[in-house]
C-alpha cells in the first residue's frame, strides 16, 4: 500500500527548505540565521565565491543574497 502525496508516512520527517544566506555583514548573517533556522536548513556564506561553492555542494531551494 502506498501513501498518498498528502498523507505523512510514518517516521518520515517533513521537508525542510534549504536556504543559503550570502551576506558580508556578520550581524545581518547572524540575524537571518537566527530567524530562519527554526524552520529551515540554513547554510551561510560571507561572499559570493563561498556562496557559489556551497550552492554547488548542496543546492539550496532559496538564496538570500546581501540584504542591504
Amino acid at each position: 500500500m502506498s501513501a498518498s502525496p498528502r498523507s505523512p508516512i510514518a517516521n518520515e520527517a517533513p521537508h525542510r527548505t534549504r536556504v543559503l544566506v550570502i551576506d558580508d555583514d556578520p550581524q545581518m548573517r547572524n540575524l537571518l540565521v537566527a530567524f530562519l533556522r527554526r524552520d529551515h536548513i540554513v547554510a551561510v556564506a560571507k561572499d559570493g565565491e563561498e556562496g557559489f561553492q556551497k550552492a554547488c555542494e548542496h543546492p539550496p531551494d532559496v538564496a538570500i543574497i546581501d540584504i542591504q
